[in-house]
């Protein structure tokens, strides 16, 4: 019974540490380039590395939902279509808040990559802040708009200002699980 305990109070431990080195934040953001615009929402780690999100798109000629696809590592990648580099990585700090790789979307058949131009956009008639809006369907760009408006703002705020932590769902379901384990190690020792 002492060894199904200090099982319980390890997991628990786990799940503690778990929650605390991988925070999630929530962001929603919206863009819109006269023709093309909509909205998404994004989870980001702590590092600025968006891990989930998704992007709807109300009007123009690539209408519907988008997932955000996944970075397969910590640097840029190239899209499965092969016509994008991007790296899913976001920057709070900084104007514009994404760099050249930029946020990728798909939803199977299409690849939609939105990402930051810089302050000196080399694209004619770009206009601050200098994001571009690039669509790929069956292998061929479809949208090829570099003069994109894009705005990202925090979901929920703390009262410091700070954007809360999202616990992980494996956590949410790690901490209840771990204490009804405890408590019937409790019971199980009083019998």
């Amino acid at each position: 019974m002492k060894l199904f305990s200090k099982f319980s109070i390890s997991w628990l431990l786990i799940a503690f540490l778990q929650a605390t080195s991988a925070p999630a934040y929530a962001y929603s953001f919206t863009f819109s380039d006269g023709t093309d615009s909509g909205y998404g929402e994004l989870s980001t780690l702590a590092s600025g590395l968006a891990t989930s999100g998704s992007l709807t798109i109300t009007s123009g000629t690539e209408t519907g939902v988008y997932s955000l696809i996944a970075n397969p590592s910590t640097s840029p990648w190239i899209s499965p279509s092969g016509l994008f580099e991007a790296d899913n990585i976001t920057y709070f700090s900084s104007n514009p808040l994404l760099d050249t790789s930029g946020l990728l979307f798909g939803n199977g058949s299409t690849e939609i990559n939105i990402w930051g131009n810089g302050l000196s956009s080399p694209w004619r008639n770009a206009q601050p802040p200098y994001y571009s809006f690039w669509t790929e369907t069956n292998g061929a760009y479809s949208i090829e708009n570099n003069s994109t408006q894009f705005e990202i703002t925090p979901n929920a705020i703390n009262q410091n200002g700070i954007n809360s932590v999202i616990p992980e769902p494996g956590v949410a379901l790690l901490i209840p699980a771990g204490l009804l384990a405890l408590g019937i190690s409790r019971k199980k020792q009083k019998a």
